[in-house]
């Protein structure tokens, strides 16, 4: 329909595009050289290729404009927008748009700024980058919502590489999937700050690792006032983040997250990149986060510095630790309350510097990671137990199911709280204090179908 090269100025108004067909790469709007673009309240709908392609432009404006059932046979999107000075979509509409290869609805490469402002992305599908994928340009998203994306590959509402800075601010990501990183968002190469605030990642999947988020090699994230509910992967089922300098979270929630082996709400790893890294939790609530393996609520490994101020750690899943910290150097925990905590609360693994703890509170069962703690040349600090907590009497006990590496083992505990009771020990046992003895042959349970006795 249009091809422009050269131009200064270029305007449409209240125009509708549809079923055009062009070249691969080009579409109903192909433009090079335009100094401006603006489309305002325009409607593109079916056309063979994409929307609209421009490259070595200006600036591009785009207001109030639908663009949606775009079946695009080359490389990129609906919309591709390349090597560009700036791009604003205000108050946008995409979906149904599919991609080959990178961002179903919008691709974005070499682009000084572009500004996704009040914008929905519905339904749209691509191998890296279901809704929109970017390269090497600043994004900056607010007051958007991304559903019902995907990505066969990485990415399935975003998939944003190479860049100075990522900002998502009160935007929401729901039920988007990735067949591999990312349910939502994957972030690669972040060389300034990634910010999130006020944004919400909800029942987003990847069949690997990040189901609401994975980040890579990110200098400076910070997630404030953000939430991760009901999230799933194989790992990090709520947000996935490896190799950065500083991560802070502060005001957010982490809730009902699934992962499959480790990290039911967060994996950190900074493993071969740089030891002298720092995280930060403040007010931050984990609660009802899940693993089947491990690490319910956090897994955090090759870290200099740990510190938890004024967090809630709630747990109800089969993982056997809330968190599995490991290589770290420094820890500190602070004001921390941890509930409902399954066989062993928080394991410490080869620590080097120092442990810090103030006003730590634990419910049942109390933890026993203090004699697990290798390597350790200071631990200091308070402990205290729940009230809710307290030991079982003797000839009486509790047995319950754990798991270890996807098997059921049965484990003893000598603490009950309120929704954990003791049970007085049966004719011909022994119970006394977490140890519990039997006849040959009295007690057992069933693995492969068969019966093992204690």
């Amino acid at each position: 329909v249009e091809y422009a090269w050269g131009v200064t100025v270029i305007q449409h108004y209240n125009c509708t595009f549809h079923k055009n067909t062009a070249l691969p790469e080009r579409g109903s709007i192909y433009h090079k050289l335009v100094h401006r673009f603006l489309c305002i309240t325009c409607n593109f709908q079916m056309n063979n290729v994409s929307a609209v392609t421009s490259k070595y432009s200006g600036s591009i404006y785009m207001y109030k404009c639908i663009i949606k059932h775009h079946s695009c046979k080359s490389t990129f999107g609906a919309m591709q927008i390349h090597m560009t000075s700036s791009v604003i979509m205000l108050n946008c509409l995409f979906t149904r748009n599919l991609a080959e290869q990178y961002g179903g609805a919008l691709s974005v490469r070499d682009v000084e700024q572009a500004w996704i402002i009040g914008s929905h992305f519905m339904k749209n599908v691509a191998n890296h980058g279901g809704a929109v994928d970017t390269f090497g340009s600043r994004i900056c998203i607010i007051n958007s919502s991304f559903a019902l994306n995907k990505a066969h590959g990485d990415g399935g509402a975003l998939n944003i590489y190479t860049a100075d800075t990522f900002i998502s601010i009160n935007c929401e990501y729901i039920n988007n999937s990735a067949h591999r990183f990312g349910g939502a968002v994957l972030v690669e190469e972040i060389t300034e700050y990634m910010i999130i605030y006020k944004s919400h990642f909800y029942k987003n999947i990847a069949t690997t690792t990040g189901g609401g988020m994975t980040a890579v090699e990110i200098y400076n994230t910070r997630i404030l006032y953000s939430s991760f509910i009901g999230n799933n992967a194989n790992m990090g089922a709520g947000m996935n983040i490896l190799h950065f300098n500083l991560i802070k979270s502060i005001m957010s929630i982490f809730q009902e997250n699934f992962a499959l082996f480790t990290g039911g709400a967060l994996l950190i790893d900074n493993i071969n990149f740089n030891f002298d890294s720092t995280v930060l939790f403040m007010h931050n609530s984990f609660h009802g986060n899940t693993a089947v393996n491990d690490a319910t609520a956090m897994c955090i490994k090759f870290v200099n510095m740990l510190n938890v101020y004024r967090t809630v750690v709630n747990l109800k899943g089969n993982g056997l630790q809330s968190a599995l910290i490991y290589h770290t150097n420094k820890i500190s925990l602070c004001d921390i309350i941890i509930q409902k905590a399954s066989l062993d609360q928080i394991l410490f693994e080869l620590l080097t510097t120092s442990v810090f703890f103030k006003n730590v509170t634990f419910d049942c069962p109390r933890p026993t990671y203090l004699q697990e703690i290798s390597d350790a040349h200071a631990i200091q600090g308070n402990f205290k137990s729940s009230l809710m907590c307290s030991r079982c009497k003797s000839n009486f006990y509790i047995l319950e199911f754990n798991i270890w590496f996807s098997t059921k083992v049965l484990s003893i505990r000598n603490f009950q709280n309120q929704h954990i009771r003791c049970h007085k020990c049966p004719m011909h046992a022994i119970c006394h204090f977490g140890e519990i003895k039997s006849l040959p042959n009295y007690w057992g349970y069933v693995v492969h179908h068969q019966a093992e006795f204690i």
